[in-house]
C-alpha cells in the first residue's frame, strides 16, 4: 500500500554537501527535526515552508515546489548543529 501524500512544515537550513559528494545541495529539517537534502527543492535560508511528502521508510520525497510561509523561529546555523555552507 502506497503512504499518503501529507502537507508538513519544513525549515530550509541552508546549502551542504552530502557525505561523499561535490555536489550542493539544500538542507531541509523536516517536521520530525531531520535533517534531509535535495538537490532540486529550493528554498531561503531560515524560511518555513509548506511541503507536500511522501514518506517510505526513512525516504521522503517532495512534490512540487513548496510555498514559503513565514521567517523559522531559530537560526538555521544553530538546527541540529549541522554545519551549514557558507557558515562557520
Amino acid at each position: 500500500m502506497t503512504a499518503p501524500r501529507l502537507v508538513e512544515q519544513w525549515t530550509c537550513a541552508g546549502r551542504r554537501r552530502a557525505a561523499g559528494s561535490k555536489r550542493l545541495s539544500t538542507a531541509w529539517v523536516d517536521a520530525q527535526g531531520r535533517q534531509r537534502l535535495y538537490a532540486k527543492v529550493t528554498g531561503v535560508v531560515g524560511g518555513q515552508y509548506e511541503v507536500s511528502v511522501q514518506h517510505a521508510g526513512d525516504t521522503a520525497t517532495v512534490y512540487g515546489r513548496p510555498p514559503f510561509i513565514r521567517p523559522a523561529d531559530r537560526e538555521p546555523a544553530e538546527v541540529g548543529g549541522w554545519e551549514v555552507a557558507g557558515r562557520p
